[in-house]
C-alpha cells in the first residue's frame, strides 16, 4: 500500500480530511518532514500496516499545526509532530518521538483492533486510579495495544515537557510491571541513547497519588554493570503461582544502586535479560555461534552436504536468496516483503529434521534475523503441565529459554491429544505460543515437527496456527541406497571400515526394512551400525590371531546375518511368510485366502520384472469386501495392509478403520476437510471404509441435504492422486455394497477387486468357539459339542446374522452361566474352573433364546 501526502492549507481541511475520515476506518497520520525522514518511518509503518491490516489509511503531512497545540497524551484536539492515531473521530494515540519497529508495529496493532472508543477512555481511565490489572498482562487482551501504547506515549510526553530527561533516548523494551523498591507497580523503560550506543537508560515511571504520570528513577547501565538477580516467593496460596514468584534485581553501576522485581514466570524476564545482555554483545557481528559470515557458509555447506533431501536442499536455498535480496531492497530503501521465522517441517522419523531446525538457526543467525541461533528442543512433556494453569507457565518458561534462536518442538501434534478425558492442556500450550509468538516475532524462530497426516491434523486444530505457520518444509523418506549412505558416513565416523560389497548388502537390507511399521530411517542406519559393532567384536574376538585390519574392517556378516544375505531378495519374505500364515490360519474363508494368495503371487512376478527391466502396470490396491458381518473382513483388510507392506507396495501397511460419522461433517465444507483428515492418516496404509454405501444417501430423514457425496469425491481424488500411496477397502453388505459401487463409475473403475466373504457354516462357527475356548483358558465338554453343533444350525443366515459375532456372544452367555454355576464353591478345583458343562451349555441356550430353545437331546444335539 501506499501513503497519501495531505497538504492542510487550513483546520477546516484537517477536520475533513482527518477527524471526519477516521470515523470510517482508522488513521495513522505521519506529521513532520524532518521526524518522517529521519529513519524511514513511513516506509516501515507502510510495510507494518501491510502485514497487519491493509485497510488502515496511511496520511502524511508537512508539519501541520493547530491553535493551541500541545504536547499533552491521549485526549483533545491537537496535532503532535510525530505519528498520531486517530479512530472515531479523535485522537487516541500518538508517538511523539523516533522509535524502533516493535512501538510501531504495536500502534498499528492498536488501530487494528478498533474497539469503541469509550472502552479505551475507560481502559484509560484505570490508570489513573492506579489499578495494578492495568499493568499487568492479564488486561483484556483488546486492549492491550492501547495500553502499551499509552505507556510509551506518556514516556514521550514527559521527555517533551523535562528535556533534561534526554531527547536522543529510544525505547528498546517496554517491561510492565516492574516494582521499583518502596514505589507502586509501575513499567521499566529500557532505552538506549543514540549517541551513546553502548549504555541503556533504566527509566522507572508510575503514577503518584494524586494519579499523575511520574518518572520514578533513571539509572545509566554500562557493560560494567554488576546484577545480582535473586528468587523471591511470595507464601501466598490464594495467589496464583505465576502471582507469587518474583525475580528481585538489584543494579550497581557508576556508583549507584536500583533495585527492583518483575514477574518471574513472564516473558518479561527474558525481555530485560536481552536487553542487558545486549551490553555486552558486541555490535559487529560477533555473538555466540561467531562470525555471522562464516557461521553462515558454513551453515550452507552442511545443508548441501546431507544425504538425500533435494527438495528440501533446493528450497532452504530459495529461501535464503529471499533474505539476502529482501535486505539489500531494505538497504536501498525499496520496500522489503516480511520474512518468515516459523516453520512446520513433516516427515518420518529419522529425517534430519532436528539437523535441519539447527542449520536454520544458524541460517537466521548468520543473517542477522537472531541474535544467538541456539537450538531449544522441545515436546509435549516439556509445555504440558497436569493441573489447570501451569501449563502456561511451563510453556512460557521453555520458551524464554529459545528468544533470540529456534524452538523446535517435536511431535507438536501430540498437543492436541488428550491423556485424559476432559483434561486436555495441550490446547492452553498451543494457545500460549501463539501468543508468545506474536509478542516476540522478531526474536524467535518456532518450528512444529512431526508425522506429515498428523502435522495436518495439529494444523486444523487451532485456526490461528496456519497463519503463523505459513511455510512448510517436507522431509522425504530416505530412499534404500540414501540409508547406505548414511550407514557409510556413520561407519567412517567411528574409525571403521568397510569391506568390498557390504554397501550393496546395506542397500538390500533397507529395501526389506523399509517395509516395517515405525520404519526409523537413519535412526535405523544408526541402529544396524550398533548391531554390526556387537558382531564384528564377537567375530574378531574368535579369530586366534587379530591383524589391525581385522580390528577395523566390517564384514557382510557383520553387517547383516548370514541368513538374510542368503535370502537376498527385496521382498520381505520372512514377514511376508508370517503373514500369509496368519491369513491361512483363519477359520473357513477358502476363496477369500485363493484370491489374496492370487494378488499376492501377481504383485511377486511384477516385482520380479520390474527387477530385472520389464514394464509393469502398477498394481490396484482397492478392494470391495461384501458380506455379513462377522465375517473377518477387518482382520483380513489389517492382514493385507501387512502384506503390501511386505511386498513393499506401502511403507507402514497400518490400518485406519472409519464409518460415515468419521468422515461427514454437517456444514458445508467441512466434510472434505474431515474426510481428508482420516486420508491424510491413512497414507502409506490402509483405509477401512465400514458400510462404505452409508455415504451415497442424498437426504437425512428430515429431508435435508447430505455431504456424503462430498466425502465420495474427496476418496475418489484420494484414489488417484495417492495411489501409490493409499490402500482403500470399503465393506459392507453383499447387496448395498454392489448398488452403491454401480451407481458411480468412477468408484466402479477404482475399486475393481472385489472379494466376497461367505458366512460360517455350522462346522466353522464350532472351530470358531474353539479359539474362542482356547483363548480365554476354557474347555468344552466331549460330550457337548453335538449340543453346540445343534445350537449354530438353528440360527438363521439373513441380514443380521453375526457370525463369528454370534459365535462370540454365545461364549460370553456360556461363560456367565458357568460362573453362576460354581460361584457359592469356595475351593473350586482345576476342572471346575475350566470346564463348560453339558448343562451349562443347555442353560445358555436357554438364556440366549428363551421360549424358542427347541427340544434338545444331549446325544443327539437338536431335533
Amino acid at each position: 500500500m501506499n501513503s497519501e501526502e495531505i497538504r492542510v492549507s487550513s483546520p477546516q481541511a484537517f477536520v475533513e480530511e482527518v477527524i471526519e475520515g477516521s470515523r470510517q476506518r482508522p488513521i495513522v497520520l505521519v506529521n513532520g518532514d524532518s521526524f518522517e525522514s529521519a529513519n524511514g518511518t513511513q516506509d516501515k509503518l507502510t510495510k507494518i500496516i501491510g502485514e497487519i491490516d491493509p485497510s488502515i489509511r496511511c496520511l502524511t503531512a508537512e508539519n501541520v499545526t493547530l491553535a493551541n497545540v500541545e504536547h499533552e497524551a491521549m485526549g483533545g484536539l491537537f496535532v503532535p509532530v510525530g505519528i498520531s492515531l486517530w479512530w472515531q473521530g479523535e485522537l487516541a494515540g500518538a508517538l511523539l518521538s523516533d522509535h524502533a519497529d516493535a512501538q510501531l508495529r504495536q500502534l498499528v496493532h492498536a488501530a487494528s483492533s478498533r474497539p469503541p472508543l469509550q472502552l479505551i477512555n475507560d481502559t484509560l481511565q484505570h490508570v489513573q486510579s492506579r489499578q495494578h490489572h492495568f499493568f499487568h498482562r492479564a488486561a483484556s487482551p483488546e486492549v492491550q495495544p492501547w495500553v502499551s501504547l499509552y505507556l510509551v506515549n506518556r514516556h514521550d510526553a514527559e521527555r517533551v515537557r523535562n528535556p533534561s530527561e534526554g531527547a536522543n533516548l529510544r525505547i528498546v523494551e517496554v517491561v510492565r510491571p516492574v516494582w521499583l523498591k518502596n514505589h507502586a507497580a509501575g513499567a521499566l523503560f529500557v532505552t538506549r541513547n543514540t549517541s551513546k550506543p553502548s549504555e541503556l537508560v533504566l527509566k522507572f515511571a508510575s503514577f503518584d497519588q494524586r494519579g499523575e504520570w511520574a518518572i520514578l528513577k533513571s539509572q545509566v547501565v554500562t557493560a560494567d554493570v554488576e546484577i545480582d538477580c535473586q528468587d523471591k516467593i511470595v507464601q501466598n496460596p490464594q495467589v496464583a503461582r505465576e502471582d507469587r514468584e518474583f525475580l528481585a534485581y538489584t543494579l550497581k553501576c557508576g556508583g549507584q544502586t536500583v533495585e527492583f522485581s518483575i514477574y518471574k514466570l513472564s516473558s518479561d524476564a527474558a525481555v530485560l535479560e536481552r536487553a542487558l545482555r545486549s551490553l555486552t554483545t558486541p555490535s559487529d557481528g560477533s555473538a555466540p555461534l561467531g562470525d555471522r559470515p562464516t557461521v553462515l557458509r558454513e551453515a550452507m555447506e552442511e545443508l548441501d552436504g546431507l544425504v538425500g533431501l533435494e527438495s528440501l536442499k533446493m528450497e532452504l536455498h530459495s529461501y535464503a536468496n529471499f533474505i539476502e535480496v529482501m535486505q539489500q531492497r531494505r538497504q536501498a530503501g525499496a520496500k522489503a516483503a516480511d520474512i518468515t521465522r516459523h516453520f512446520v517441517f513433516k516427515g518420518s522419523p529419522g529425517t534430519g529434521k532436528t539437523t535441519v531446525a539447527r542449520i536454520i538457526g544458524r541460517i537466521l543467525y548468520g543473517y542477522g534475523l537472531l541474535e544467538k541461533g541456539q537450538l531449544v528442543e522441545v515436546d509435549r512433556s516439556g509445555l504440558v503441565a497436569g493441573f489447570l494453569g501451569q501449563t502456561a507457565i511451563k510453556t512460557t518458561e521453555a520458551f524464554n529459554k529459545a528468544l533470540d534462536g529456534v524452538f523446535f518442538i517435536d511431535e507438536a501434534y501430540a498437543l492436541t491429544e488428550s491423556d485424559q478425558v476432559g483434561q486436555d492442556y495441550g490446547a492452553e500450550a498451543i494457545a500460549t505460543l501463539m501468543t508468545l509468538m506474536e509478542n516476540n516475532r522478531s526474536k524467535v524462530s518456532v518450528i512444529v515437527a512431526g508425522y506429515p497426516e498428523k502435522m495436518e491434523q495439529f494444523l486444523r486444530s487451532n485456526p490461528g496456527l496456519r497463519s503463523r505457520f505459513s511455510k512448510v518444509f517436507h522431509f522425504d523418506d530416505y530412499s534404500p541406497s540414501e540409508l547406505a549412505e548414511v550407514f557409510s558416513r556413520m561407519i567412517k565416523a567411528d574409525g571403521y571400515e568397510l569391506d568390498a560389497g557390504v554397501i550393496e548388502v546395506v542397500t538390500r537390507h533397507f529395501v526389506a526394512a523399509k517395509t516395517q511399521e515405525g520404519f526409523g530411517n537413519a535412526r535405523a542406519a544408526r541402529q544396524l551400525l550398533d548391531d554390526a559393532k556387537i558382531r564384528h567384536a564377537n567375530r574378531v574376538a574368535a579369530l586366534e590371531r587379530r591383524t589391525p585390519a581385522d580390528l577395523n574392517l566390517l564384514k557382510a556378516e557383520d553387517v547383516v546375518p548370514k541368513r538374510q544375505l542368503e535370502d537376498g531378495l527385496e521382498i520381505n519374505e520372512e514377514g511376508l511368510a508370517n503373514v500369509l500364515a496368519e491369513l491361512d490360519s483363519l477359520v473357513g474363508l477358502a476363496d477369500v485366502k485363493a484370491q489374496i494368495l492370487s494378488i499376492v503371487n501377481l504383485c511377486r512376478v511384477q516385482i520380479r520384472r520390474q527387477q530385472q527391466g520389464h514394464r509393469v502396470q502398477a498394481q490396484a490396491l482397492n478392494f470391495a469386501f461384501v458380506g455379513n458381518p462377522g465375517t473377518g473382513k477387518t482382520t483380513v483388510a489389517r492382514l493385507l495392509g501387512r502384506i503390501f507392506a511386505h511386498l513393499g507396495l506401502l511403507s507402514r501397511g497400518h490400518l485406519i478403520e472409519v464409518s460415515r460419522s468419521h468422515l461427514v461433517a454437517g456444514y458445508v465444507g467441512q466434510t472434505a476437510i474431515k474426510t481428508r483428515g482420516q486420508i491424510d492418516r491413512s497414507l502409506d496404509g490402509v483405509l477401512f471404509i465400514d458400510e462404505a454405501y452409508a455415504l451415497s444417501r442424498t437426504q437425512d430423514a428430515e429431508g435435508s441435504n447430505d455431504f456424503g457425496a462430498e466425502a465420495i469425491e474427496q476418496i475418489l481424488l484420494a484414489l488417484e492422486n495417492e495411489r501409490h500411496r493409499l490402500s482403500v477397502v470399503m465393506a459392507g453388505y453383499t447387496g448395498p455394497m454392489n448398488r452403491f459401487l454401480s451407481s458411480n463409475p468412477g468408484l466402479r473403475s477404482r475399486v475393481s477387486n472385489i472379494i466376497e466373504f461367505p458366512d460360517y457354516s455350522d462346522e466353522e462357527l464350532v472351530r470358531v468357539f474353539d479359539r474362542f475356548l482356547k483363548d480365554n483358558g476354557y474347555r468344552l465338554a466331549e460330550t457337548a459339542y453335538p449340543l453346540l453343533h445343534g445350537y449354530f444350525r438353528t440360527l438363521q443366515r439373513n441380514e443380521t446374522f453375526g457370525n463369528a459375532r454370534a459365535a462370540r456372544q454365545f461364549f460370553e452367555v456360556l461363560q456367565r452361566t458357568h460362573a453362576s454355576r460354581i460361584a457359592s464353591n469356595v475351593s473350586p478345583t482345576e476342572d471346575e474352573l475350566t470346564l463348560f458343562t453339558d448343562d451349562d451349555l443347555l442353560l445358555a441356550v436357554g438364556n440366549t433364546m428363551g421360549e424358542s430353545a427347541p427340544r434338545v437331546s444331549s446325544r443327539e444335539g437338536y431335533l
